[in-house]
């Protein structure tokens, strides 16, 4: 019976051995792909990625990528876009910009590699001339799990080669060498990094916190943060993180949207993202209840899909009707 036993342990031992070589190969295999892929798009003429869209007025594009974030703001023909989807759906952000006619990304903006905002990164920098990349750092001492370790890995190992392939030119910081944070234009479009402003020991706090300005309208994207950093925003900004559209930090969720924050950003607008009867019961019964309160319009992609929102620069209107306020899995009963 023991020589069995042994036996068999002996089997799985090799069979796990071969399914981890099997693993490393098909990892190599499609780095390689995805090399050349990129160096094949670094090395094509700009005049074959040209936008085919052309908007007067800002749009900005919730997309509609399940349980994550991924955003796109268009004025004229430059694109910014934040996050881009899940990795459990990798294409929905990629299918999105190509059914609108992009082929040139001029601002990619990566809040923080949790894999449900960097999730499409690949189908990305595979299908679209991308200009610049601004994403947040994170220490190796934050404290995170193995999953998010290594969802951290590969987002950033994606960016490397990216990085590599054209000449270390392109991947930018959101903080200038003196550290003070960064800002830039993109056609009509300001946009101004306000943090992460401390070294959180966490990724969801050192997501990247930014504004995205034109004319009068101001939108205020704040990734996965919590409350401990929206209150540092709070101590730092005050009153000046006011904004006409706010992007709710992480989801819905309870951790974030503080009475602080909200009464310092008072927005006229909020959006989340998130997917229908996600397990994370995104946005909580708390924000919900606040924003409602507050009486804060709300547009979620649990309801409606794709939200689009378009500007004058003074005036914003949407494709759609505003949101409910109800929290959850409320959506899917009677």
């Amino acid at each position: 019976m023991l020589y069995y036993i042994k036996k068999l342990l002996r089997l799985i031992f090799k069979f796990f051995i071969v399914l981890i070589l099997v693993m490393i190969s098909g990892m190599f295999i499609y780095l390689s792909i995805l090399t050349v892929r990129m160096e094949t798009i670094a090395n094509s003429d700009d005049s074959d990625y040209t936008n085919k869209i052309f908007s007067e007025d800002l749009q900005i594009h919730m997309v509609d990528v399940g349980q994550g974030d991924g955003f796109v703001i268009i004025h004229k023909d430059k694109v910014i876009v934040v996050d881009c989807g899940t990795v459990l759906h990798p294409s929905a952000m990629s299918d999105y910009l190509q059914d609108m006619g992009v082929k040139r990304i001029n601002a990619l903006i990566l809040s923080h590699p949790h894999q449900d905002h960097f999730g499409g990164i690949d189908k990305i920098l595979c299908h679209f001339k991308v200009d610049k990349i601004y994403t947040t750092k994170i220490s190796t001492k934050t404290d995170m799990s193995l999953i998010e370790r290594f969802h951290m890995y590969r987002c950033n190992s994606t960016i490397a080669i990216f990085n590599r392939i054209n000449n270390y030119s392109k991947v930018k910081s959101f903080k200038n060498r003196n550290g003070t944070l960064k800002s830039f234009s993109v056609g009509g479009m300001q946009v101004d990094f306000l943090g992460p402003i401390n070294d959180y020991n966490d990724i969801n706090n050192n997501s990247l916190v930014f504004t995205v300005n034109y004319k009068d309208i101001s939108i205020l994207f704040t990734g996965d943060i919590e409350k401990e950093a929206e209150l540092d925003l709070v101590e730092k900004y005050g009153d000046k993180l006011k904004c006409d559209i706010l992007k709710l930090p992480h989801h819905g969720s309870h951790t974030s949207s503080s009475e602080e924050f909200l009464a310092a950003t008072q927005p006229k607008i909020a959006l989340i993202s998130c997917a229908i009867d996600n397990d994370f019961w995104h946005p909580h019964k708390q924000v919900a209840k606040r924003l409602e309160e507050t009486g804060i319009i709300l547009y979620r992609t649990d309801e409606y899909g794709d939200i689009v929102l378009v500007s004058d620069g003074n005036c914003i209107e949407s494709d759609c009707n505003e949101g409910d306020y109800k929290y959850g899995q409320q959506l899917s009963q009677p």
